[in-house]
């Protein structure tokens, strides 16, 4: 009877989970607002100059190619422009879904999907139109194909796991680490070991072609983005630990607990060693487990820790954080699950302690379901809004808080010409995107809470509260010039 229920659940509980995710991922690719770093890839297509396309890290040529695609059909809103992200985004939990209907331990494959696709902040950018979630997808794909050939003994099966490895690295480059390392497991296990017999193979040299096309692409933008613009060095941290394994517990926990510094630190060091503990467990525990998945996932993983270090200590590269971990996180499921499977399977606790990681990573996943805001661009938030009520107002000149200026211009702007705004000093930050203009030359303000406006506090103008949104609490307001000797208005926060 209770083998019976499982059957039930593992036919059409799963599958059910798996396609209300797939529903909520295209949900929030229609409803959510555009976030500034999709504003700037759309801005790019509709004015496309190769150096401004090129120059920048911002750019993920799949993600960039889709975008196009659909601006030359005359397609540009949100939900249009994320087409290929949410698309892949599907496939990826797809190829998530045939992963774990592989796990025959009930408790684990709750674990491994709570893990693995329960994760908000990977969710997040499953729907948007950003590079990550295609190599995500072919990164999964890689490890399909890479699973195929050994259940088929098929040679092609092994070609398209390495072509989908360099196309996740083409998509996103941060996966040149996995695709570096994916090449030394792959040449190693099919061709090296073997003896100096793969120089005959035909097959060697067109991998070998691939890989180095693929290698030479990716190196050459990355040498153009360094000269150019280097964007790409200031982002990331210096230390391994704090760097990708805190971004891990934070933006899983996705701003739903406030937790202290230690209790993050402690919880980071933990997954840390357990990480390290079970990539040692795969290599060195063949024989137990029998998993060639365990095996490889261990040696990738493994080798793109090392690949970190060495960038570090020989190029000073700093170590990848918060988005650019993403690429860790479908092996650390793998190497974690695999763990757990050989484990202490004679101790009670082991399962009880499973089921309520899983049932916290459950709980926090629902904690953080929405459909209008996200982990890195919560600013972004109702932005569509704003600028159409500003358009009702018939509004000629904006005044805005910086954090608006680039999806505005980017993106609100090019698709409605009639809009005209500049940023101005709230903050004091973003400096080269502050315009020092008079408030007097403006019409409105649209501000973040907590906003100052003490730079213009000589400023001859009266303030009018316009509208307010309780919500995020940003306000727009009205200006209106002050004439004669009257003293000037002054307003410091936008609070009602």
């Amino acid at each position: 009877m209770l083998a019976s229920a499982k059957n039930i659940i593992n036919r059409f509980l799963f599958p059910a989970l798996i396609g209300t995710l797939m529903l909520y991922i295209i949900a929030r690719g229609c409803m959510m607002d555009i976030t500034d770093d999709e504003a700037w890839s759309f801005f790019n297509v509709k004015n496309f100059w190769y150096v401004e396309t090129l120059c920048t890290g911002n750019t993920h040529w799949f993600n960039f190619v889709a975008i196009k695609t659909v601006v030359l059909l005359g397609w540009e809103r949100t939900c249009q422009i994320r087409w290929f992200s949410m698309l892949s985004g599907l496939g990826f939990i797809y190829a998530a879904y045939l992963w774990l209907r592989t796990i025959k331990v009930f408790y684990l494959k709750c674990f491994g999907f709570c893990f693995l696709l329960l994760n908000p902040y990977l969710i997040e950018y499953l729907s948007l139109a950003r590079g990550y979630t295609t190599a995500l997808f072919f990164l999964a794909l890689n490890l399909l194909f890479l699973m195929k050939a050994q259940n088929n003994k098929e040679r092609r099966y092994l070609f398209l796991a390495l072509f989908f490895a360099g196309l996740s690295a083409v998509a996103n480059f941060n996966f040149l680490y996995y695709f570096a390392a994916f090449c030394l497991v792959y040449f190693y296990e099919y061709y090296f070991k073997k003896g100096i017999g793969f120089l005959k193979q035909k097959q060697f040299y067109i991998d070998l072609v691939f890989l180095g096309s693929t290698l030479s692409v990716i190196l050459l933008a990355f040498r153009f983005i360094i000269i150019c613009s280097n964007d790409i060095a200031a982002h990331g941290g210096r230390e391994l630990v704090p760097s990708v394994f805190y971004s891990f517990v934070e933006t899983l926990l996705y701003r739903n607990f406030a937790l202290s510094q230690n209790v993050i630190t402690i919880s980071a060091y933990v997954l840390f060693v357990l990480v390290l503990f079970s990539i040692g467990f795969g290599l060195l525990k063949f024989k137990t487990h029998q998993s060639k998945l365990y095996v490889y996932a261990s040696w990738i993983l493994g080798l793109m820790f090392l690949f970190c270090l060495i960038n570090k200590w020989c190029f000073n590269v700093l170590y990848p954080n918060e988005r650019t971990t993403l690429m860790f996180y479908p092996l650390m499921a793998i190497v974690l699950v695999g763990l757990l499977h050989h484990v202490f399977n004679y101790f009670i606790l082991k399962k009880i302690m499973v089921c309520l990681l899983s049932g916290f990573l459950l709980f926090t996943f629902i904690r953080s379901i929405n459909f209008d805001t996200g982990y890195d661009h919560p600013y972004c938030k109702n932005t569509k809004q704003y600028f159409e009520d500003l358009k009702k107002l018939k509004a000629k000149n904006i005044a805005m808080s910086v954090e608006f200026y680039c999806v505005f211009y980017k993106y609100y702007q090019v698709i409605d010409p009639a809009l005209i705004g500049e940023s101005i000093n709230t903050l004091g930050v973003y400096s080269r995107w502050i315009k020092e203009k008079p408030l007097e030359d403006f019409d409105y303000i649209l501000l973040l809470p907590g906003s100052s406006l003490s730079w213009y506090k000589n400023s001859r103008i009266k303030l009018e509260l316009v509208h307010f949104y309780p919500d995020t609490k940003v306000c727009i307001l009205k200006i209106t010039k002050i004439h004669g000797n009257t003293q000037a208005h002054r307003v410091i926060l936008c609070i009602p």
